[in-house]
């Protein structure tokens, strides 16, 4: 069974609805950039703005020192990437993609492990009306921005 397959399954147990059809190509995107990745992994989302963007890369340093054994990857919108260009607590950019504000798809739930294990979501706060409250409990809360 494939990702999406599994997902949606869970999906259609839970809400009684499949996840939506155009999630299967953005599905795929994030497995492939994942693959020769094994070990633990952080997903920092900011899809947009550049001021949203460029002020959270004064938290990454932050971050690493707090979970030094994972890699950060940030997700965010084509046209913020070159923000995050060279940054050296940067594992790896990844395009943004609509499937990512979901949080039981890239952390899992049930049958499905997820794609991360930790998952911050500021993105939530400051340019949506998602929630962001809900956690797997391997998040530290401990920005330092003194860095």
């Amino acid at each position: 069974m494939s990702t999406f397959e599994l997902m949606s399954k869970q999906v259609m147990a839970i809400h009684g609805s499949p996840l939506p059809d155009h999630f299967r190509d953005q599905i795929n995107y994030i497995e492939k950039e994942l693959e020769e990745d094994s070990s633990k992994k952080i997903l920092f989302a900011m899809p947009q703005s550049a001021g949203d963007v460029f002020l959270s890369t004064s938290l990454f340093r932050s971050m690493q020192d707090t979970y030094p054994e994972y890699n950060i990857y940030v997700a965010t919108r084509l046209e913020y990437t070159s923000l995050l260009e060279d940054n050296p607590y940067v594992y790896k950019v990844l395009l943004w993609q609509d499937c990512m504000a979901a949080q039981a798809i890239m952390m899992g739930s049930s049958e499905w492990k997820g794609f991360f294990n930790v998952f911050f979501t500021p993105f939530t706060v400051t340019q949506t009306e998602y929630m962001n409250y809900i956690r797997n409990g391997q998040d530290k809360i401990a920005f330092d921005l003194r860095y």
